[in-house]
């Protein structure tokens, strides 16, 4: 592996290797579709072939394995040599989803970036409507704006969550984004590279998850969205499979204590609401309570220095007390680290 490759795409971390099946330096996409995997091997054939099936062709695919070791590897060598366009596989050592979505970021070629998640799919007329939606924005107006938003179905092909409202395109910028963030679900995007080349996720270290909100709302200050009111994924929910089915761990409460924090300590980027700022300090509270009495070292800084917040965390001690002894309640895996 050139040392030099390495760090540029993996500044933090090792690439193990990296694979181009024959079409993949023979192109130039305009759109580059990412997926990251983790031990996938029960359900990466569904994204997979959801990328296969698009009706619309001028895309690269860009696969990151972040240290996989259910030899989800086969799976992939197979499909890219079966496949009559540009795919790109790179294997490396674990470190998070964020990273291996940086590394991806970092080499991807395409206007625009789109990604799917390992155990979900995208329908086949998802690059399209992408498309098609930001021609329509006016040329005049399409430098303010940064991602298309589209919604996911589930398999029985029911809306995961809602529609967005009518008009939601013409309203302002901010009461738009707080009401695409109240909708419950995820959704799916089509988003500018270059824009998130220059905004990558932080890479701290001994965390494993850094959640989108920690980008995306930083760019929602700077940037519109223009949403359609479309299935254009398949958000899976059957099954253990689902990445959210994930069981409580320490790892995810140093997860939490970053995320929190970071938010606590950026209140006009990060909150829609006073709602959503009381929540997060006791999130906050809760992690840093379980973090602490396990004695695991963090390398992160997780002081708040916003005075505001500092009020606040102080009016809530004895409440965020008892809703962590709650929390630990009932999540024993948390007691006796």
């Amino acid at each position: 592996m050139n040392s030099k490759l390495n760090k540029e795409l993996c500044p933090n971390g090792e690439i193990i290797s990296i694979r181009k099946n024959k079409y993949y330096d023979k192109i130039k996409p305009q759109i580059s579709i990412c997926t990251t995997i983790y031990n996938r091997i029960n359900t990466i054939e569904r994204p997979l072939n959801s990328i296969k099936n698009q009706d619309y062709k001028n895309f690269e695919f860009i696969i990151v394995d972040d240290g996989s070791t259910d030899g989800v590897e086969k799976i992939v060598n197979e499909y890219m040599d079966e496949v009559d366009f540009p795919v790109i596989f790179i294997r490396k050592v674990n470190g998070g989803v964020h990273t291996a979505r940086n590394v991806a970021i970092r080499i991807a070629k395409g206007q625009f970036f789109a990604n799917i998640d390992s155990d979900d799919a995208f329908l086949p007329n998802a690059m399209s409507t992408f498309i098609e939606a930001w021609e329509s924005i006016p040329k005049d107006k399409v430098n303010e704006y940064r991602e298309i938003i589209g919604l996911f179905e589930n398999e029985n092909h029911e809306i995961v969550g809602e529609y967005f409202p009518d008009g939601i395109n013409n309203m302002d910028n901010k009461s738009a984004k707080q009401i695409c963030a109240s909708i419950k679900g995820d959704h799916c995007s089509l988003n500018i590279t270059k824009i998130l080349k220059d905004n990558l996720f932080p890479e701290p270290k001994g965390v494993k998850y850094v959640a989108e909100n920690i980008i995306w709302r930083k760019l929602d200050k700077k940037y519109k969205a223009y949403y359609i009111n479309k299935p254009l994924g398949i958000n899976y929910q059957c099954g253990n499979d689902h990445m959210s089915r994930s069981k409580k761990s320490i790892q995810m409460m140093i997860n939490s204590l970053y995320a929190t924090q970071t938010y606590l300590n950026d209140r006009k980027t990060y909150f829609y609401s006073f709602k959503e700022k009381i929540r997060t300090i006791l999130r906050f509270q809760i992690a840093k309570s379980v973090v602490k009495s396990s004695n695991t070292k963090i390398y992160f800084d997780y002081k708040i220095k916003d005075k505001n917040i500092k009020f606040y965390i102080f009016l809530l001690y004895i409440p965020s007390l008892v809703i962590t002894q709650i929390y630990l309640n009932k999540n024993p895996e948390l007691k006796n680290i």
